[in-house]
Parts: C-alpha cells; sequence; structure tokens
C-alpha cells in the first residue's frame, strides 16, 4: 500500500488504522461466532437426548406389547 502524504503528519499510517478496525471487527465476528458454536451444541445435545428418549419410549411399547403377549399365552387352558 503506497503511503499518503497526510500519513507523514498523522501518528500512525493510514494504513495501521484500517487495519486495527478489521481487527475489531474480526473479534466481534469471533465473540458471535462462539456464541453460536456455543447455542449449535446445545441444540445437539437436545437432539440427542431426545432420541434416546424416543428410543426409550419405543422399547417401553415393545416390552408392554410382549408382556401382553405373555399374559395371552399363559392363560389358555388347552
Amino acid at each position: 500500500m503506497e503511503p499518503f502524504i497526510i500519513d507523514f503528519y498523522n501518528e500512525m499510517p493510514y494504513g495501521v488504522n484500517v487495519i486495527e478496525n478489521m481487527n475489531k471487527e474480526l473479534i466481534k465476528i469471533q465473540d458471535e461466532n462462539s456464541i453460536l458454536n456455543d447455542k449449535v451444541l446445545d441444540l445437539k445435545r437436545l437432539i440427542e437426548n431426545n432420541n434416546r428418549l424416543h428410543e426409550l419410549e419405543i422399547m417401553v411399547k415393545e416390552l408392554q406389547i410382549l408382556k401382553l403377549k405373555r399374559k395371552k399365552k399363559s392363560f389358555g387352558c388347552f
């Protein structure tokens, strides 16, 4: 980047200010990204827990069906 004439009179060159602003923007975006990553992880945990709960509900229903089938067989006289 070519230096500007005004850079001679300023404490820091113009390019440094641009880089500092870009760094500030990067930090802000990284913070937002971190927050969103945490939310994604929380949602993944909720989905996993929901899937486990659904699997357990299916197992309970299957066990109830097996229990009913056994009761029907055990009461037969013939």
